[in-house]
C-alpha cells in the first residue's frame, strides 16, 4: 500500500494524503454579486488524542496557495490557519485541531453586465415615456411593454441568484426598478386622466 508518509530522522512524520474534500459553509448573499464569503475547515481526530496524533500547521500564514488554480467565478482573497487544543473533562490528554479559513470574493463583472446593467436600461426606458405626447395611446402601451419586459427578464434572472433567507442587494435593486416602472405607469395614467 502506498501511504505517502515521510519519516524524518527525528521521528516526526508527514502524511501526504491527497484528497478532495467537500464541505458546506454558510453563505452570506446579502451583497450578491459583490459578496465576500468566509469558510472555515476544521481538521482533527475524534478517536485519537494529541499524544497519538498531534496535528500542526505547516505554515502560520494559512494554506499554501503555490499550486492554486484560479477560478472564473471566485477570487481567493486570503487564507489563515490556527491550531487549537481542547481538553475534555473525561480525558487528561489534549485533542488538537487545525482550522483553516478561506476567504473568497465573487468576481462580479459577469453579473454586472448580465443582470444589473440590463435591468437599469429597462428601468430607464420607462422614463422615456414622459417624452411621448401625453394624449397619444403609445405612452401607456410603451410603459406596459417596459413593465412586461422587466417581468420576463426578472423571471430569467432569478434562476441565477443564490437561494437564501437573506434578500440580496441585487434583488432590492430589481424591486426598486420594478417600483419605478410601476410608478411611471401610474403617472402616465394620471396624466391621461387629467387630459381626458
Amino acid at each position: 500500500i502506498d501511504t505517502n508518509v515521510i519519516v524524518n530522522h527525528d521521528g516526526s512524520t508527514t502524511w501526504l494524503a491527497p484528497a478532495i474534500i467537500k464541505s458546506e459553509c454558510k453563505i452570506d448573499v446579502r451583497f450578491f454579486p459583490f459578496d465576500v464569503q468566509s469558510c472555515e475547515l476544521t481538521f482533527g481526530s475524534w478517536t485519537h488524542d494529541g499524544l497519538k496524533i498531534d496535528i500542526h500547521l505547516k505554515q502560520e500564514s494559512g494554506i499554501d496557495t503555490e499550486n492554486f488554480s484560479d477560478n472564473r467565478e471566485w477570487f481567493l482573497k486570503g487564507t489563515s490557519g490556527r491550531r487549537d487544543v481542547k481538553m475534555y473533562i473525561c480525558c487528561p490528554e489534549p485533542y488538537p485541531t487545525v482550522t483553516y479559513t478561506i476567504i473568497l470574493r465573487r468576481r462580479a463583472m459577469f453579473y454586472v453586465f448580465n443582470m444589473v446593467l440590463p435591468t437599469g436600461v429597462i428601468a430607464l426606458l420607462s422614463l422615456f415615456s414622459f417624452y411621448l405626447p401625453p394624449n397619444s395611446g403609445e405612452r401607456v402601451s410603451f410603459v406596459i411593454t417596459v413593465l412586461l419586459a422587466m417581468s420576463v427578464y426578472l423571471i430569467m434572472v432569478t434562476e441565477n441568484i443564490p437561494r437564501s433567507t437573506d434578500i440580496p442587494l441585487v434583488s432590492k435593486f430589481f424591486m426598486a426598478s420594478m417600483i419605478q416602472i410601476a410608478l411611471s405607469l401610474a403617472a402616465t395614467f394620471e396624466c391621461l386622466c387629467r387630459i381626458a
